[in-house]
């Protein structure tokens, strides 16, 4: 800013401060999102008036260079998803080589081919496909979640508070 009169900008995209912050024509840091006198193409003039020169844009500018490291991320495996990819290709692997034995000794055994490709090959990968894979995974994952909850944050300390239990209650009257 070369000038400004009571200007004040609210840049909450970048800093997430809502509330309006005085601008100044003096720097008060180093860095430019804490400067002062630095105004982003984001920032809204909520009061005041005040002269500028652009110093930077595009890809130069403090949000160009935050949009290029948004876009320059690389998304990696996490290790659950690692494991799963080995158990679901080695299951794979097993059913189409037990599935082919199958089908060689069916038709070294003069069965038809048409035959044994439909009752050996397709039946055995089609029961090596473990039907209960999905529930056992997401049950590990509810168990690994409730002993990490308890184990951290115990919440049912928090969420059902203790209350004495009496088995007779005032309501009610011993006969």
């Amino acid at each position: 800013m070369v000038s400004c009169d009571a200007a004040k900008v609210e840049c909450s995209s970048i800093t997430g401060e809502s509330a309006p912050v005085a601008v100044t024509v003096t720097a008060r840091s180093d860095r430019a999102v804490e400067a002062g006198n630095v105004l982003l193409s984001s920032c809204l003039v909520h009061q005041g008036s005040g002269l500028g020169i652009v110093i930077r844009t595009g890809d130069r500018s403090f949000i160009g260079s935050i949009a290029r490291l948004a876009t320059s991320t690389t998304s990696t495996q996490s290790t659950l998803t690692k494991e799963l990819s080995r158990f679901v290709t080695f299951i794979a692997i097993f059913a189409v080589a037990m599935a082919v034995i199958f089908f060689i000794v069916g038709v070294a055994r003069g069965q038809g081919a048409l035959y044994t490709f439909v009752n050996g090959f397709l039946v055995i990968i089609i029961a090596n496909v473990p039907q209960g894979t999905h529930n056992a995974f997401l049950h590990l994952l509810w168990l690994s979640v409730r002993r990490t909850d308890t184990h951290f944050f115990a919440p049912h300390k928090f969420l059902r508070p203790r209350i004495p239990f009496s088995p007779i209650s005032s309501h009610t009257k011993r006969i």
